[in-house]
């Protein structure tokens, strides 16, 4: 073989090599330059506000909350902090405690995004808002809803869970611990002024001894308490009541709840750092002769 032709074979095989190693190893398109910042934007649905889903990918631990717009960014750690980044083809969750736990897939390479053919763009931007489906309605329903603060507090709590799937599993118990501490029927009370929260015990109407609710589509759950609090215990403003359950979702990884709360199967005010878009019961309370509750 002449060395003419040598010289063309080489040049012909050496094209082929360098177009196969820039190529998208995923698709036929060629792979975008990579940076470590991704930024997007996410819808919940029944037209629910998108603010406070948590957004966090995998192999990293890294992750954040989406803003009142739905807005979110996640931004991989410099070369120097990524000792222990993963590389590969990644999930990028987002979660909602009553919502369908969805995904988006990326590619990192070396310590940055890499932007091959699905759903982000080559600038690190998802081409479209990411929709999470609710899986479980929660309504907190308060009877008053207005409260004298100068007065005792007596009011009756209705919990409404209702599937907007098939079917949903809840955990939902008439009774826990606090450490060594029986409580029944906990409630939370959060100051929507101060994010200042604490829990208190209702007594339960009825007879209901169910704590693992199968909730069917159609066939709504509904748990009745009295809530009774003393004189002074809430000064003026508005404070949302909030029931304890658990929505069952085998598949959250594990690492994505430690990042929210120390043990999710134990009752603790950290409870209230798992998000959830319920829609809520509030009660206002008013200095004089504004609300209702008792002596």
């Amino acid at each position: 073989m002449k060395a003419k032709e040598i010289l063309i074979i080489f040049l012909l095989l050496s094209i082929f090599i360098f177009s196969a190693c820039t190529g998208n190893p995923f698709s036929d398109n060629e792979i975008s330059p990579g940076t470590r910042r991704i930024t997007g934007k996410v819808e919940a649905g029944n037209n629910q506000s998108p603010e406070g889903v948590y957004v966090w990918l995998e192999g990293f631990d890294i992750g954040t909350f989406t803003d009142q717009d739905g807005e979110f960014e996640i931004t991989l750690p410099s070369a120097a902090q990524n000792s222990g980044g993963a590389a590969g083809i990644l999930d990028l969750y987002y979660y909602l405690a009553n919502y369908k736990l969805t995904t988006t897939e990326l590619t990192v390479r070396n310590g940055e995004f890499i932007f091959a053919n699905g759903e982000i763009n080559n600038e690190g931007e998802l081409h479209r808002p990411k929709f999470i489906p609710r899986i479980l309605d929660i309504s907190t329903m308060l009877t008053p809803s207005t409260a004298n603060a100068d007065i005792s507090i007596f009011m009756k709590v209705e919990i409404v869970l209702s599937s907007d799937t098939d079917s949903v599993n809840v955990f939902y118990p008439r009774e826990t611990f606090n450490g060594p501490n029986k409580l029944i029927a906990p409630l939370f009370v959060k100051n929507l002024q101060t994010g200042t929260a604490f829990y208190v015990e209702a007594t339960l109407v009825g007879i209901n001894k169910e704590d693992f609710i199968t909730i069917e589509r159609g066939r709504p759950f509904v748990r009745t308490m009295i809530l009774s609090m003393d004189k002074g215990v809430l000064s003026e403003g508005q404070y949302e009541i909030i029931p304890y359950l658990r929505v069952s979702q085998p598949d959250v990884p594990a690492e994505l709840l430690n990042n929210l709360i120390e043990d999710i199967d134990s009752f603790g005010l950290d409870y209230l750092n798992v998000p959830f878009l319920r829609t809520p019961g509030v009660l206002s309370v008013m200095k004089g002769g504004g609300g209702e509750g008792g002596n």
